[in-house]
């Protein structure tokens, strides 16, 4: 299936309503924002690199660390894809492919020696094996092997370039938005922790 159809046929809609991201920071965008995976936090981005939005008021805060703030956003894009988005073999292996030519160049080589020594064949043997799994897991093995957390945002931007501007899912029985394309990202509002625990104190 190709994602502009994966797009046309699904159901979801995970562009739509308002998101919330707690922060350490005062943000009037997010264009500056570093992707690596937060190893702070006890799951920190266990989905891999982007910028992290709930629809949950209380877990937002939480990751406000109590003097920080939290951001209310809309997003701009619908080209967000779910564990339901299944590619075609053409499609997947052309996608997967491009990240790997995408790499860093030094990353590249390095990855590719870890299959063989002749890169032609390395990166067949490679992709090979990402192709037996899920889509979202062979980005992640791609990120992991030709990337890593120093170039995790060159591995969005390459997720960008792929058409593709986040991943949405159900972590915990929340709902989430991971990034990665900030651009697509609008701030409406942004509260200190005390103004978001005073409203979550509200409305519960």
């Amino acid at each position: 299936m190709r994602f502009k159809q994966f797009l046309i046929e699904s159901r979801e809609a995970p562009n739509r309503g308002i998101w919330y991201h707690g922060d350490s920071n005062s943000r009037k965008h997010y264009r500056d924002q570093r992707m690596e995976r937060d190893l702070t936090q006890q799951e920190g981005n266990d989905e891999g690199p982007g910028i992290y939005f709930t629809r949950s008021l209380k877990e937002a805060i939480g990751y406000a660390e109590g003097n920080g703030y939290i951001q209310t956003v809309r997003v701009k894009s619908d080209k967000f894809y779910t564990d339901d988005y299944k590619p075609s073999k053409k499609d997947k292996y052309r996608m997967l492919e491009n990240l790997i030519e995408w790499a860093p160049e030094e990353r590249r080589e390095i990855g590719l020696s870890n299959w063989d020594e002749d890169p032609v064949v390395a990166k067949k043997d490679a992709l090979g094996q990402y192709m037996k799994w899920g889509f979202q897991n062979a980005t992640l093995g791609i990120y992991n092997d030709f990337y890593g957390s120093a170039d995790a945002n060159e591995w969005t931007g390459s997720m960008v370039a792929n058409d593709i501007d986040g991943y949405w899912k159900y972590l915990d029985d929340r709902e989430h938005l991971i990034v990665y394309d900030p651009k697509v990202v609008e701030i409406e509002d942004e509260m200190t922790f005390d103004e978001a625990k005073e409203r979550y104190d509200n409305e519960i």
